[in-house]
């Protein structure tokens, strides 16, 4: 997310179907790379929310992993 590198304190959470938190980005962006305590997580729907600022409301949505 290019456009995300523009915003001065973006945060980024991803869960797994559960609602674990498997990642957690707060500062400079910071793309999650489908990895959980450095280890591959397997293939699956994960779900993320992106807090750009307040003058947006935060991006909910999932992407789908695979291998």
């Amino acid at each position: 997310m290019p456009a995300a590198e523009a915003f001065a304190d973006p945060q980024l959470k991803v869960f797994n179907r559960d609602g674990q938190l498997i990642y957690e980005s707060k500062g400079p962006f910071k793309p999650w790379d489908g990895k959980f305590k450095s280890k591959d997580l397997p293939t699956a729907t994960y779900y993320y929310t992106l807090y750009l600022n307040e003058d947006f409301k935060p991006f909910t949505g999932w992407v789908f992993l695979t291998r």
